[in-house]
């Protein structure tokens, strides 16, 4: 009995103790103070000062309330919460939302509270066109939330290009020059999906699911959009379709098609199909995805964002003439980067080239990370005075300062930060988005791209325009460029005669001259695709001063590739008419814009919108986030009596997330098997503590044939006694946790718990004449008696634990496979037991496309009075054994059996395998075998693997114990083992990863049989 109790109690404490916790942190680099502002749809939180932004941005909450009113024909029944915070970096530590947030996401809509988290963008434009878009996700979980035929599991019947799809429809329409970019490059390379691709990769779900609800809303009207997602979510897209317009899916897919096809073939004449130049970075020598190209001033160098690794994007150096690419090392860890902001704002270049500026996220803020160019190495990490957060850097003609535009309490303005005096100084001082910005030659005077007319008239969707600041007297002027078109990207040539831009005034993205002495425009390229980065706002072209060249972004074939061409490779040809043509950058079918309804509610600009701001402290206060379903069940026996069944799990948490409350009980059988668990989350301060309570029984059977005797009829008789042992052990915890994170990177940890355990033992005794134990067979049935047992006297166990980690590894199909992770661990134990055990677990993932090697050697230790006792000596803790196949694969009991029948018993037995101290080291080759095109062997869009080849060692001993690298005859002497094999593993729909494996136990005498084995677990 003391054997069951015992191993009852190794199965509840093993695996926590040996779990190795790995993976990101979310810091809260700083503590927001929080207020609450009413209007009648929407209730805004936030710490910004700004009352006019507030004002203004509420007031374009309304308006997006009204437009999509009129398309969902919705209401709330309550006001719809959006957090709002003052820029990117700040964003990137909320606690409304539980993962990380990547820096290229513009905003998130949670779907338990419908609540919109978001920060505000470099100009009001941005701002506003996120905040349409996310509404659109709340609207649409509010059809889900409000309807009882409807649940959150309705939401897997629509796919993610038609959620996402149509907040980009509805809050951009169908004029979108950006969008009809890619729907022309599809077609270009007769590659236009049918609606059964669009599960692809290559096919952003933003572009193409905005492009089909254009479609639906110029075929069958904008007032089917609502409908249409309606039915999806409650049938499936297919089942809608035919049931709303009486046609097959792939009749519809097929119409799709040909509608954009026919339509955008026709603005294919006079249109160049190849780039102006010489290509030098694509997918042959870099990857699909290299976007922000930055030429040094001595013309020897370019600086780019590329995804060639494919598994991230990176910033890359490489030499103009020869090619040669190098990647920028940013070192996360040491420096305590958390991300690379280059996205929308690529770095800028020393006037002496020597020096490369970018900017990162470090402690809550954007920095500028200082590149020596020719040892590829950050050098210096500057933080901004007074500029938390700032973008689209460039470094002055002098070399003595760096130009920025900062935002600070919700404003963008332009700021110059002084190298020498290391002082910034403040240069604009208005609501109006002053992007792109850049010197001339000189440094007398500032161009920018701005919203400053868009803005003024209220005017959506926004479109920008070039503006002009004089450094002296700080005057603004707007050359009169292509008015009512996105002019983007503005840069001066060497003679500061000219700007070169960006511009879709006539439906595509080309690059264009504008010179001040004549105020006429020169055409530069007539591309049938475009220039363009990553989106509309990101820098796309750079200029080579040395050698009169311009490096720029072609898009073609899903894919950005940087061509390099001379200023004599264009056409330079005199724009004569300047009016704006909308219709390449329209979404098909062409129809008359006034007749969209989507169209005229993106243009009313509710002039006559009144409303009074209510403004409250923020108190946080639990609402119920979720609860599970609950499950009763009861059963009635004369011999058991009454058992129950069911169980119940919630969520809570403040409107901010800052405060987290988890709650669950179950009941499996009698009153004595009531289990409850509660836990408190605490992320307000940077120091993140949390705190559970918790009482769990945990049951084992034991059973068994005993000679015994009872009384009957007056006799005593004896009798075989057929018992059932419950054992029941009860678990009273009280665990506290407490984790500082340094960055996304690297964390420290300390916790503890305090748990009592006691026991209560049931026997079932049935008696017989006779009973096979064998056969079940019994002969004359006495009776049952049910009867409580003496049980163990109760104990103590608690523990100290503390452990310094860092992780920054990139996670594959199934496994991490680039970058390295570490934890270093110490944990006391006492009460019944006094032991220590130290941890030390480090793993290395070098990716060397296609393939990846990961490295792990870990260590651990246990020592103290009690490390090594066992339940026979009085041990709570079972020693540690060597042979679990996330330790060293192909020791099973069947390979280890094998081996002591080869070797007549001299072999390794399981018992060799256990003790207080472990060495481990593992070796993998990592194949990625089907999934994404450019990461994997096989193409996949569901079905994600990899091909392992595997080396395992490791040496398990106890103090006292000699070790030897050789095998030795003497049982006493602990020596290595080695195993070798290969391995799949398979990740089935981001649930669960499946590994079978075949293993070679190379330290067995068993010749070359190998071991099959399975585990549900992700790679080391």
């Amino acid at each position: 009995m003391k054997k069951i109790i015992s191993v009852a109690f190794i199965l509840l404490v093993y695996f926590p103790l040996n779990a190795q916790y790995f993976g990101g942190n979310k810091p809260r680099y700083e503590e927001f103070e929080f207020k609450v502002y009413q209007s009648p749809h929407i209730e805004l939180y936030t710490y910004l000062q700004n009352d006019s932004l507030k004002k203004a941005f509420l007031s374009e909450g309304e308006k997006w309330y009204l437009r999509h009113h009129t398309v969902f024909k919705d209401t709330f029944g309550y006001k719809i919460p959006v957090i709002l915070y003052n820029n990117h970096a700040d964003f990137q530590q909320t606690t409304a939302i539980s993962g990380q947030i990547g820096v290229g996401t513009g905003g998130v809509t949670e779907a338990l509270k419908n609540r919109i988290t978001m920060p505000v963008r470099p100009s009001f434009g941005q701002t506003d066109h996120v905040l349409g878009h996310e509404m659109v996700h709340a609207f649409q979980y509010n059809i889900v939330k409000s309807d009882d035929s409807l649940s959150f599991n309705n939401l897997a019947n629509a796919p993610l290009w038609m959620v996402e799809g149509m907040a980009e429809y509805l809050s951009l329409g169908r004029y979108d020059a950006h969008t009809a970019m890619w729907m022309r490059d599809a077609v270009l390379s007769h590659d236009f999906p049918l609606l059964k691709d669009l599960y692809k990769s290559k096919y952003f779900p933003y572009r193409y699911g905005q492009d089909f609800w254009a479609y639906i809303g110029g075929t069958y009207g904008d007032d089917q959009v609502k409908p249409l997602f309606y039915e999806t979510l409650r049938w499936g897209l297919k089942h809608a379709v035919d049931t709303l317009f009486h046609v097959k899916l792939d009749s519809l897919s097929k119409d799709w098609q040909r509608s954009n096809i026919t339509y955008y073939k026709q603005f294919m004449t006079g249109r160049d199909t190849l780039p102006l130049g010489k290509t030098i970075f694509n997918a042959k020598n870099a990857g699909k995805m290299n976007v922000s190209p930055v030429i040094s001033p001595d013309g020897k160098h370019i600086i780019f964002l590329s995804e060639k690794d494919v598994l991230s994007m990176d910033l890359y150096v490489a030499d103009m003439t020869s090619g040669k690419m190098k990647k920028i090392s940013s070192k996360p860890m040491t420096n305590h980067i958390d991300a690379i902001d280059a996205f929308e704002s690529a770095g800028t270049w020393s006037p002496d080239s020597k020096y490369f500026a970018y900017i990162v996220f470090k402690n809550g803020k954007n920095q500028l990370a200082l590149v020596n160019v020719n040892k590829k190495k950050v050098e210096k990490i500057i933080e901004i005075p007074g500029l938390n957060a700032f973008s689209y850097p460039a470094w002055s003609p002098d070399g003595k300062s760096i130009l920025l535009l900062g935002q600070v309490d919700g404003q963008s303005d332009l700021y110059v930060y002084n190298f020498d005096t290391q002082k910034t100084t403040q240069l604009t001082n208005d609501p109006f988005g002053e992007m792109q910005a850049n010197w001339s030659p000189d440094g007398q005077k500032i161009i920018f791209t701005t919203d400053y007319y868009y803005l003024k008239r209220h005017l959506y969707p926004v479109k920008y325009h070039i503006g002009i600041l004089d450094v002296a007297t700080h005057k603004k002027t707007y050359p009169n460029i292509f008015p009512g078109a996105n002019n983007m990207n503005p840069q001066y040539d060497k003679t500061a005669e000219n700007i070169y831009f960006l511009s879709d005034f006539d439906g595509f993205r080309d690059l264009y001259r504008y010179s001040f002495k004549t105020g006429q425009i020169y055409r530069q390229t007539k591309f049938y695709t475009g220039i363009s980065g990553i989106t509309k706002y990101s820098p796309a072209f750079s200029i080579n001063y040395k050698n009169n060249e311009i490096v720029y972004n072609y898009f073609a074939n899903h894919q950005y590739q940087l061509v390099k061409a001379g200023y004599t490779d264009f056409y330079d040809t005199l724009v004569e008419d300047t009016n704006i043509n909308i219709a390449p950058s329209l979404l098909p079918p062409g129809i008359n814009l006034n007749t969209s309804l989507v169209e005229r509610l993106l243009r009313n600009r509710y002039e006559n919108l009144h409303f009074e701001v209510v403004e409250k402290p923020y108190k946080p206060k639990f609402k119920l986030d979720y609860i599970s379903n609950i499950g009763i069940g009861i059963g009635s026996s004369t011999m058991y009596g009454t058992g129950m069944m069911g169980g119940i799990s919630m969520i809570f948490s403040d409107m901010l997330g800052q405060h987290q409350l988890y709650a669950a009980a179950s009941l499996n059988g009698e009153v004595y098997d009531f289990g409850a668990y509660a836990a408190y989350f605490n992320q307000k301060h940077r120091l993140g503590w949390g705190a559970s309570l918790s009482h769990i029984p945990y049951t084992t059977y034991y059973q068994g044939v005993f000679k015994d005797s009872i009384g009957y009829n007056g006799n005593n008789i004896p009798v075989d006694r057929y018992t059932i042992y419950t054992i029941r052990m009860f678990e009273e915890k009280l665990g506290l946790y407490t984790s500082y994170p340094f960055s996304k990177t690297l964390r420290t940890e300390l916790g503890g718990s305090l748990a009592h355990y006691s026991y209560k033992i049931t026997s079932h005794n049935f008696y017989y004449d006779t009973y096979d134990p064998y056969s079940g067979y019994a002969y004359g049935y006495y009776g049952y008696e049910k009867k409580n047992e003496d049980a163990p006297d109760g104990f103590n166990f608690h523990e100290l634990n503390t452990a310094f980690v860092g992780d920054n590894s990139v996670f594959g199909l199934t496994a991490p496979m680039k970058g390295q992770r570490f934890r270093i661990g110490l944990q006391q134990y006492f009460g019944k037991n006094q032991l220590s055990t130290f941890t030390f677990d480090y793993r290395k993932y070098i990716f060397l496309k296609p393939v990846s090697f990961a490295i792990k050697l870990a260590h651990y230790n246990r020592f103290g009075r009690d490390a090594e006792l066992d339940y026979q000596t009085g041990g709570i803790l079972p020693p540690l054994y060597l042979g679990y196949d996330f330790f060293v694969r192909g020791y099973s009991y069947s390979a280890l059996y094998d081996g002591m029948m080869a070797t007549n018993g001299q072999s390794l037995w399981y018992t060799d395998l256990l003790g207080s101290k472990m060495l481990v080291g593992n070796f993998e080759v990592r194949l990625p075998f089907t999934g994404p095109e450019r990461l994997a062997v096989i193409k996949s869009g569901v079905f994600f693997s990899d091909l392992n080849f595997f080396i395992d060692a490791g040496l398990i001993w106890n103090s006292g114990d000699k070790i030897s690298f050789e095998r030795q005859a003497d049982r006493s002497t602990r020596y290595p083992i080695f195993s070798t094999g290969i391995s799949t593993r398979i990740n089935l729909f981001g649930q669960i990863i499946i590994q079978p494996y075949y293993a070679f136990p190379l330290t067995l005498s068993t010749g070359t049989k190998g071991y099959f084995g399975l585990n549900f677990y992700p790679g080391f």
